[in-house]
């Protein structure tokens, strides 16, 4: 049909106002045809990418790239030359530094570091007379910072590899890892699944004895069962080394040592790392998360970005994760944490005064290195509030995550479970609740994780069959009503959210360790974070890596990566929607980061990273 002048006026006119959009951000005319209700907001969708963009600029112009700028741990802390070692430390508000340790006899004094004018310390310690190492492997190392006051404080390097408690008390010192025949990897990174069947899993209890099982317990008992039920990626909880381990990896302090949220120690975390309030946290009301009693980051500094976005680099490289779960990214990208907030799907709530632009700044960096030197890795986050773009290209003006978690569907199989008999479930709203999402963001969808299993409730699995499970599982006994009700609807449970696999990439999730009925304990770990035992596949350390085989989240944390590297989502109330979800317990993660990831790893997380870690996710943040 011939096009009247109109139509083609028309025509020339739109594609003259997707040019201009997309003048900013590459492709961000795709994301406002997808979700039109984002056309007022494109100003401040095109002001967070600016802001992005200047931050890879300068990372460009200032450290050679974000592959380089991510490596920060082959710099800093502990560093191997031919010549000797180089001790690198960022302390901006430390008056004087020393290490001290086994190789000087604790000499407080001996062993002095230079500093330049970005608060960047040095050392330079040459090898031996006989060509050796200064520091012996396996030694223990500590920080000695002086602060302005004159007083000196002890501290373990925010960059160490292993950390291990002294004899006869809790306290933590640093360990310099420097093994004789460093190990080698033996297989290649596996390739991405086209649609996740996460397990995820804590390895110190994944064993059914009174211990803190290993990864070589895991390896052996764990993963093959793992694998026989059809799963093809673990979500690792604890991988970093955190204060308190019944936390299940929560509050991490050693963010590089395998074992965001920060902890707020003093003695073995980075709280007060240089003597101050601030250094790698906010210094101010911001820096302090009062519900978990917790440090956050300032991403403003450039120390703490190079900090955990190589955090999450180093659990990429070094042991071989392939993803991280970012912990409670709600409570990173919102200046209240999303406390006493009930998200409704308010869209000026997205883009107001209330969103914290530095953390979103911070994941958009995080997920761009992340998918820049390793394209098959997988970022996940946990958001209750329905951020949208949260999981969509940052060239769209996304932040740029794989998935997020449909946190509201465990949640109702709960509320069920609880309160209602069988016959009287609404149908009807469960299906909505299973399949509210955001439009082409890809939702993994689960049954049930360590947010329901562990803090404060109990797996579906119980839910349904209770002390029966203790006396007639076996294939001895006869089948109660109540173990073949049990049966029956837990498969159906796990079934329903295994069964998505259509084209908006949702993806199930339904292994909760502990939950498939031979004992109802989840002795086989839970979910989420990363545990560390020194027993790992991959070195015969206690440096413990973990050589999993699905993917990371961290995720986290992580890591969040939260970093990390650790996550918990205090309430899990939410599914990233905009349903009303009151989130005041959201989790947070720190992150990959983890971490607080806020920290990846330390998925981390954020220490995935902030940040936990999925098939080696490691929630953080930072996280």
């Amino acid at each position: 049909m011939r096009r009247t002048s109109k139509v083609r006026e028309n025509l020339y006119i739109q594609f003259i106002e997707q040019e201009n959009m997309d003048s900013v951000v590459p492709r961000l005319s795709q994301l406002l045809n997808r979700d039109p209700y984002l056309h007022p907001y494109t100003h401040e969708i095109e002001r967070r990418y600016k802001i992005f963009e200047e931050n890879l600029r300068k990372i460009d112009e200032t450290e050679g790239g974000i592959d380089q700028f991510s490596r920060g741990y082959e710099t800093f802390g502990l560093t191997k030359q031919d010549d000797g070692l180089t001790y690198r430390e960022w302390a901006p508000g430390a008056k004087a530094v020393h290490l001290i340790g086994d190789f000087n006899n604790w000499d407080r004094s001996s062993h002095a570091c230079s500093v330049n004018e970005f608060g960047v310390w040095e050392l330079k310690i040459p090898n031996k007379p006989d060509g050796s190492s200064p520091i012996e492997h396996k030694s223990r190392v500590k920080v000695a910072i002086t602060k302005h006051d004159g007083n000196q404080v002890d501290r373990i390097s925010p960059w160490i590899t292993y950390a291990a408690p002294q004899s006869n008390t809790d306290l933590y010192e640093g360990v310099h890892w420097d093994p004789p025949q460093p190990y080698h990897w033996q297989n290649p990174r596996p390739s991405r699944p086209k649609s996740l069947r996460i397990y995820e899993s804590h390895v110190g209890i994944a064993s059914n004895k009174l211990e803190v099982a290993s990864y070589d317990h895991f390896s052996q008992n764990v993963i093959p069962r793992v694998k026989d039920l059809g799963y093809n990626c673990v979500e690792l909880m604890a991988i970093m080394e955190h204060a308190y381990y019944a936390s299940f990896g929560y509050q991490v302090t050693n963010f590089f040592a395998v074992s965001s949220h920060a902890s707020k120690n003093t003695m073995d975390g980075l709280n007060q790392f240089d003597g101050t309030n601030g250094c790698y946290f906010h210094d101010n009301p911001r820096g302090f998360h009062d519900l978990w009693d917790s440090r956050l980051f300032d991403y403003t500094q450039w120390e703490v970005l190079r900090f955990l976005l190589s955090n999450l680099r180093w659990y990429l490289e070094e042991y071989k994760f392939d993803g991280f779960r970012f912990d409670g990214v709600t409570s990173m990208i919102y200046h209240d944490h999303g406390l006493g907030h009930g998200f409704g799907g308010d869209y000026p709530s997205f883009f107001g005064l209330g969103v914290d632009t530095e953390s979103i700044t911070y994941l958009q960096l995080a997920n761009h290195m992340m998918h820049t030197i390793h394209p098959d890795v997988v970022s996940i986050a946990e958001d209750v509030s329905g951020m949208p773009a949260l999981c969509r290209p940052i060239n769209e003006g996304g932040i740029g995550f794989d998935y997020r978690l449909g946190m509201a569907i465990p949640d109702k199989w709960i509320e069920l479970l609880k309160k209602c008999k069988d016959e009287d479930w609404d149908f009807q709203e469960l299906y909505h609740t299973m399949t509210n999402r955001r439009y082409m963001e890809n939702t993994i969808a689960y049954a049930e994780s360590h947010d329901q299993a562990l803090v404060g409730d109990k797996t579906i699995a119980f839910w349904l069959m209770d002390k029966e499970m203790y006396d007639f599982m076996s294939v001895t006994s006869y089948l109660t009503p109540i173990i073949d009700r049990g049966l029956a609807l837990h498969k159906m449970i796990s079934d329903s959210d295994d069964d998505d696999d259509d084209d908006d990439g949702d993806d199930g999730d339904d292994g909760d360790d502990g939950d498939d009925g031979d004992d109802g304990d989840d002795d086989d770990g839970d979910d989420g974070d990363d545990d560390d035992d020194d027993d790992d596949s991959d070195s015969d350390d206690d440096d413990g890596d973990d050589d999993d085989d699905g993917d990371d989240d961290d995720d986290d944390d992580d890591d969040d990566s939260d970093s990390d590297s650790d996550d918990d989502d205090d309430d899990g109330d939410g599914d990233g929607d905009g349903d009303d979800d009151d989130d005041d317990d959201d989790s947070d993660s720190d992150d990959d980061d983890g971490d607080d990831d806020d920290d990846g790893d330390d998925d981390d997380d954020d220490d995935d990273d902030d940040s936990d870690s999925d098939s080696d996710d490691d929630d953080d943040d930072g996280d």
